[in-house]
């Protein structure tokens, strides 16, 4: 299917199923992600979870942004238990995470992981969808179900039937985070207070034969101990000329942005030769930057924003972005877009700095 790219069709592995056999339930741990205390369920969802579920979800923090964090490792399991840990959501504010390296498959991610007010994949993470089943015979009543509960939470009904009513109980269709921002599966802190419409590109593009533009909404995602809010110009799940505004506590009073472009190291630091902070069509102040090699084949450009500019970014400047001069046989380099929805996640990120533990 060309409009989930990577997505892989695959038989469950004989990791997850001895993972299943060894834990007769979930099992919820406390552990540290980044500096957070975060909740870790992983393990098969079995009847009577819930209740052990409730009891570790109010000995789990909340984070700055109003949520307790979730981490997800799970094969799936009982769609009933699934359910009944859903009506536990519905008593919190949750962050839902599948973290690197982790999956997420079945009654965990059509019910479990939509359940979460936020729910965000790392780069790794694995999101798994396949029919309800009844003796290995597909359960269209229950795919029903599962369909309905998306949309209960903000999910399109085609985003979760159309997956599970075709692929069969045996398989698994795998998303990765770029999938799940396409059908509009994802949703990340502060979209409804920046107006971020939920438009899914990748159904959008199947109706229009193209998907939309990126909206002017910033998001945010956390980053470390802190946060970053981001957004993207070219379409809502494509990271390419992303951007992403944070502050460092170990650098007080300054802001960075960073710049996503596909494309290695080497040549996006040989192509580019001047940056500049863009605040409008005729504003741009050459800042200094530096370029690394980020994941998934894209390189980060992060540029360090003047001090005597922050206030302006936060709170006056309409629209934000970079451009780029470049060498010879390179087309000039610039992303934007604007603020004027986004004050609140702006400055919530200024106030979550990353290394806030090692500056403390």
């Amino acid at each position: 299917m060309k409009y989930l790219t990577p997505v892989y069709v695959l038989f469950l592995s004989m990791v997850v199923f001895a993972m299943a056999s060894r834990l007769s339930a979930m099992e919820f741990t406390m552990v540290q992600m980044d500096g957070r205390e975060v909740l870790l369920s992983e393990g098969p969802i079995e009847i009577g979870d819930a209740a052990r579920y409730r009891d570790a979800l109010q000995q789990t923090p909340e984070q700055p942004h109003g949520a307790r964090v979730v981490l997800l490792n799970s094969p799936g399991g009982s769609v009933d238990a699934a359910l009944q840990m859903s009506a536990v959501n519905a008593d919190f504010i949750v962050h839902m995470v599948i973290p690197d390296g982790a999956s997420c498959a079945s009654a965990c991610a059509s019910i479990l992981y939509i359940s979460g007010n936020y729910r965000t994949t790392s780069a790794s993470g694995r999101f798994g969808q396949h029919s309800c089943s009844r003796g290995g015979v597909p359960d269209p009543d229950c795919n029903e179900i599962m369909s309905v509960h998306a949309i209960e939470h903000g999910v399109a009904h085609g985003a979760i039937n159309a997956f599970v009513t075709y692929i069969a109980p045996e398989d698994i269709l795998w998303f990765n985070n770029t999938d799940l921002d396409c059908w509009n599966i994802s949703f990340y802190p502060y979209s409804k207070q920046s107006g971020f419409e939920r438009i899914d590109p990748c159904l959008f593009e199947r109706l229009h034969g193209s998907k939309p533009d990126g909206q002017g909404a910033w998001r945010v995602n956390m980053m470390a101990d802190g946060y970053r809010a981001f957004a993207r110009p070219i379409s809502d799940d494509n990271r390419d000329f992303e951007l992403s505004l944070y502050c460092n506590e170990l650098v007080p009073g300054q802001l960075f942005l960073d710049f996503d472009i596909l494309g290695p190291v080497d040549r996006v630091r040989d192509a580019l030769t001047t940056g500049y902070l863009r605040l409008g069509l005729n504003r741009q102040i050459e800042v200094p930057y530096s370029v690394e090699q980020a994941d998934n084949g894209f390189s980060k450009v992060t540029l360090d924003l003047p001090k005597s500019m922050v206030s302006e970014i936060l709170l006056s400047a309409n629209e934000l972005g970079v451009y780029f001069d470049v060498a010879s046989g390179f087309q000039p380099i610039s992303s934007w877009v604007s603020t004027e929805t986004s004050r609140d996640a702006l400055l919530f990120v200024a106030n979550h700095c990353v290394n806030r533990l090692s500056a403390g």
